[in-house]
């Protein structure tokens, strides 16, 4: 049966994926779903390009797929897919005013569904969807609530998995929403070895602190109600102080965890390495945005780079562009 916090929880996801998407997004969803057929059953749209409401940059999507081998059309991506979901692959698509970018992930439901669980070593995908999401494309009512359901374990697994990380003093005053989030994004990204600055993780919270408010105390509510948690009301506006269980997990077990995390991702990079195969226009793309240099290239440059585009890393190497 459900509580009043799952359902309070389940209206606010369903509240975040319906949003209405902007045309770029649109256009790159409809290039993803071209690309994967019939097999696609979700398109989500997350990260700082929805975050800044802005398309001048790469866009970044997951695609959820039934299956692997319907979803590729080659044998090795396919079972490279399932050995380290999800695989990532880039995207460019024309529209008749500009070029578009993005980045999508491929994972199938049923990974989605498990990589959001306290037991998965994918701490980056329930991080990710932890934030705001929108769905782009969601192929029937039966995939928007495995959806919901799935986002709402990616928190609820944040909670469980983050909550041990917090320091002493956090459990004897009023539980601090800022604190948590910074905290176990930094934890998070870590586990990627993605090293971000304190500023970089704060703007995360900072972008909608009013929804990370909400979020959390639904959240809180529904471990109450679980029993892994007890709330004890602070005063009038004062906020709640959180009391863990004991058999919350200890900090020193998500430390050796860690380990295993950190090794799953350095072989999804390699595994990238793969199958990100229009890799050379998105350097490209990082290069002019980071240097403000532009550096044109030719069909036939994008297309075999390591065979054609020395002239591209030459300059790039003469004129100190990586600087």
């Amino acid at each position: 049966m459900e509580t009043n916090a799952a359902l309070a929880l389940d209206r606010l996801i369903a509240e975040e994926l319906g949003r209405k998407p902007s045309r770029a997004a649109e256009a790159l969803s409809d290039a993803i779903r071209e690309r994967l057929g019939d097999s696609l059953r979700a398109v989500l749209f997350y990260g700082s390009c929805l975050r800044e409401s802005t398309h001048n940059g790469v866009l970044d999507f997951y695609a959820i797929v039934d299956d692997y081998p319907s979803a590729h059309d080659s044998r090795f991506l396919a079972r490279l897919n399932q050995l380290l979901p999800p695989s990532v692959f880039y995207l460019e698509t024309h529209t008749p005013s500009e070029l578009l970018r993005c980045k999508y992930a491929v994972i199938s439901m049923r990974d989605f569904a498990r990589a959001a669980s306290p037991r998965s070593l994918r701490t980056g995908i329930w991080a990710r969807f932890s934030q705001p999401t929108t769905a782009v494309f969601v192929r029937d009512e039966t995939t928007a609530r495995e959806l919901r359901a799935t986002i709402a374990r990616c928190l609820e697994t944040a909670f469980e998995r983050c909550l041990p990380l917090l320091p002493p003093r956090a459990f004897t005053e009023a539980f601090s929403t800022s604190r948590f989030w910074q905290i176990a994004f930094q934890y998070t990204y870590g586990n990627e070895m993605r090293p971000e600055t304190p500023a970089t993780i704060r703007r995360l919270f900072d972008a909608d602190p009013a929804r990370y408010s909400r979020v959390t105390r639904l959240l809180l509510q529904r471990l109450a109600e679980q029993g892994r948690i007890e709330l004890e009301p602070q005063g009038r506006d004062a906020g709640l102080r959180v009391i863990p269980r004991a058999e919350s997990p200890p900090r020193k077990r998500l430390q050796h965890r860690r380990f295993l995390v950190k090794s799953t991702y350095t072989m999804q990079l390699l595994a990238t390495a793969l199958t990100f195969r229009d890799w050379f226009p998105y350097v490209l793309f990082k290069l002019e945005r980071h240097s403000g240099i532009r550096l044109p290239a030719s069909d036939r440059q994008r297309r075999h780079p390591l065979l054609f585009g020395w002239p591209i890393f030459w300059r790039v190497l003469r004129q100190r562009i990586l600087r």
